[in-house]
């Protein structure tokens, strides 16, 4: 495979939003997406290519020194092939240069295979939001870096 992680284009938020419904029950409506991604001022993706196909993504927000992570997804068919660590190592790095000392996530408290990844990029259980996530009303660790 030959991944390229890079910024994410115009052209690529139909396969960003594709890999949304695919990977969540809840997704960001295309709206959302577009939206967020033409605040350039605040927010920020990236998306994994492999010969033109977007295999994932990663989005942020970054508020004065503070970074927040949206989402991250991969193609269900790719996961466990370093694509979700290679995304978030290079958001990780685009943030620090852009000044950012904190960065914050939410994940599903049953999602131990986000949560063991992020662990290794150094995020720790800072708190909990109960019933965070509408579909299940499941709660979400509050992780931070």
């Amino acid at each position: 495979m030959n991944l390229i992680i890079r910024d994410m284009e115009e052209s690529d938020i139909d396969s960003v939003y594709e890999i949304e419904k695919e990977c969540f029950k809840t997704p960001w409506s295309k709206e959302s997406i577009i939206i967020d991604f033409k605040n350039k001022d605040i927010a920020h993706y990236l998306v994994a290519e492999n010969k033109g196909e977007i295999l994932g993504y990663i989005g942020s927000w970054k508020v004065l020194d503070e970074g927040q992570i949206t989402n991250i997804a991969v193609r269900e068919k790719y996961r466990r092939a370093g694509i979700g660590k290679n995304l978030l190592s290079n958001l990780i790095d685009l943030l620090e240069n852009r000044g950012v000392k904190t960065i914050v996530l939410e994940v599903r408290v049953k999602n131990e295979s986000a949560i063991n990844l992020y662990k290794k990029f150094g995020f720790d259980i800072v708190g909990k939001r109960p019933k965070y996530y509408t579909d299940n009303n499941e709660d979400a660790y509050i992780m931070v870096r």
